[in-house]
């Protein structure tokens, strides 16, 4: 804690010892000096405080949303600026479906080339409803120094909010692996070498079968998964990874740069049943009961998730009253609809909550998060109205409000809220 120094008018002034032994009387400015602890220990203040970062209402409080529906990597300022010089140089709508199988070498380049600017206006859009304040800012805001300041209090609510989640969906995930370890489903991953004994002789029970061993329990923390783990190794590879053969599971622990491992996004912990059918690449994908069990913990709630009961509790925060405390879809004002951008969020700290990475990083294991984020992100958002993938990314929507608010009053049979957005931002109205 920082204290302040006040001046005590019966203070003697202060000395220096010359070299010659004598005492040299040197006056001190009382005033200043207070003057100027007191400026250092407002401004210590400021920076702890984010000016006043705990309170509902404050600018770090709004930007605790910026993460989980906005962008998951760039910051407010970055996302300002791309908005607004979208919007001076709009181009005209594509006409053909750009998840069509047969498209040509020169319509897959236009796609490559404009949806990235189109994604950023999505969020550049998302930010100015999440955050009321910002609109101001941009338009009465005439000192440059205030403005990055907002944008850093905006930053540090976004960064707090994903490190709380990262923590919270890595000690879920402990506790749901750790549930399910001898269930079919986490089976299939798991090769860990039968036990032997110390002349390396393979042990066998009474009736002379094998003792199988199984991968280690999980800890809290993640310094024990990766795809060292078995079953974490299986949960993140991509469906093009026969994680059964031994010599593709050894490419993937030395990360060779031929490894199937991180082939692709469509990652097996995506998936309904943590399998893909191999005639529909999408058939199960983002339905994975793991996702769903994330995405309630961190929008509903811990306690929203079943079998929840060995996750340790977070740190212990101010107490709240009963009648105050909301979830965060509710602080989101989410109203029953759940977006491709939460899920996509969900999705990546799912998938990164599996690695042994020491902290958060966009890459890690050969996934750059950024891209699969991306590539999330444009599977509910890229679409064109009428065409297959729109509906099933709708149909997909619908599925996911039905698993997270499935008594709201607003859950849609097909949700067209996301088709119209894109509709309108590429002239479609």
């Amino acid at each position: 804690m920082s204290h302040l120094i006040t001046p005590n008018p019966s203070s003697s002034p202060a000395r220096n010892t010359s070299t010659d032994g004598s005492d040299d009387i040197v006056p001190v400015d009382w005033k200043a000096k207070y003057m100027a602890l007191e400026a250092h220990s407002r401004l210590s203040k400021r920076k702890r405080s984010g000016n006043q970062t705990e309170g509902p209402g404050s600018i770090t409080q709004q930007g605790r949303g910026i993460r989980l529906l906005v962008s998951l990597f760039l910051d407010p300022a970055q996302i300002v600026a791309a908005g607004e010089a979208y919007e001076q140089n709009r181009q005209e709508p594509l006409v053909f479906d750009e998840f069509n199988d047969e498209l040509t070498e020169e319509q897959e380049k236009e796609i490559a080339e404009r949806r990235p600017d189109e994604r950023l206006f999505t969020s550049y859009s998302l930010l100015l409803q999440l955050v009321p304040g910002l609109l101001y800012q941009l338009t009465h805001c005439d000192n440059p120094d205030d403005l990055t300041s907002y944008y850093i209090q905006l930053n540090k609510g976004a960064n707090d909010s994903r490190s709380d989640d990262i923590g919270r969906i890595t000690r879920l995930l402990a506790n749901l692996i750790n549930t399910d370890r001898y269930s079919k489903e986490i089976l299939q991953f798991d090769f860990t070498p039968p036990a032997k004994n110390q002349d390396g002789q393979t042990i066998r029970d009474q009736h002379g079968k094998t003792v199988r061993q199984y991968a280690p329990i999980l800890t809290q923390e993640r310094s024990n998964r990766g795809v060292q783990h078995d079953i974490c190794g299986g949960l993140l590879s991509s469906t093009d990874c026969d994680w059964k053969d031994e010599n593709v599971r050894v490419a993937a622990r030395k990360f060779d740069p031929d490894s199937t491992h991180s082939a692709s996004f469509l990652c097996r912990v995506f998936f309904q049943g943590f399998e893909h059918k191999p005639g529909d690449l999408y058939d199960g994908f983002l339905q994975s009961h793991y996702l769903v069990n994330c995405y309630k913990s961190v929008f509903l709630g811990p306690s929203s998730v079943k079998n929840n009961e060995n996750v340790p509790p977070a740190a212990k925060r101010s107490k709240v009253n009963v009648g105050q405390a909301r979830n965060v879809a509710t602080k989101l004002q989410m109203n029953g609809r759940v977006t491709g951008r939460s899920v996509a969020y969900i999705a990546v700290l799912t998938h990164f909550c599996l690695t042994n990475a020491e902290q958060w990083t966009e890459e890690f294991g050969g996934f750059l998060y950024s891209s699969m984020y991306n590539f999330i992100v444009d599977y509910f958002e890229a679409a064109r109205v009428g065409t297959a993938h729109r509906e099933r990314a709708d149909t997909l929507l619908a599925w996911w409000d039905s698993q997270i608010f499935p008594n709201h009053p607003s859950t849609r049979t097909v949700s067209k809220t996301t088709a119209n957005t894109i509709a309108r931002l590429r002239g479609h109205s």
